[in-house]
């Protein structure tokens, strides 16, 4: 029962190796092919960080005391921390495959949309500039301020 408790601070750490990996693949790599690589594995190491940082703050204030031993308490958040780093990372392997034929802007909104749906709250469509605001950016930051080469894909900009 104690790694069902701990499987946001297990998978944080290994998300971050994963992030740690890709940032050692690139070593060898053109600066140019190399950035965007760089990138997600910067943002992936920043995320796992926060996931454990915020996992053992939830783990610590989520204990209470029943009959002198101590449980979790079961609600929405701990169903998440189950399945929600699988379901992730299975999102990101959708959203690697969709990359090349859909395009970086389209599938990348695509997958913020999901993820704010997955995360839920009072209501996820309220998000919805962010999700069409953050593509553009990320496109125009790599594409102009970096000079990397995004795929088009079907959308004609």
């Amino acid at each position: 029962m104690k790694t069902q408790a701990y499987n946001d601070v297990i998978f944080g750490f290994f998300f971050l190796v994963v992030a740690g990996v890709f940032r050692f693949l690139t070593r060898d790599m053109q600066p140019d092919a190399a950035s965007f690589v760089k990138l997600l594995a910067n943002g992936m190491a920043i995320m796992s960080l926060g996931l454990v940082l915020q996992s053992g703050r939830r783990i610590r204030h989520s204990k209470k005391s029943v009959g002198g031993k101590e449980s979790f308490v079961e609600s929405r958040d701990a169903l998440w921390g189950e399945i929600g780093p699988l379901l992730l990372f299975g999102l990101i392997i959708i959203y690697g495959l969709l990359f090349p034929v859909l395009g970086f802007k389209l599938s990348s909104f695509l997958l913020i949309v999901v993820c704010l749906l997955f995360i839920g709250g009072d209501n996820p469509w309220r998000h919805l500039p962010a999700a069409i605001a953050i593509p553009i950016i990320f496109d125009l930051v790599l594409r102009v301020g970096l000079h990397v080469r995004l795929p088009v894909g079907i959308l004609p900009f």
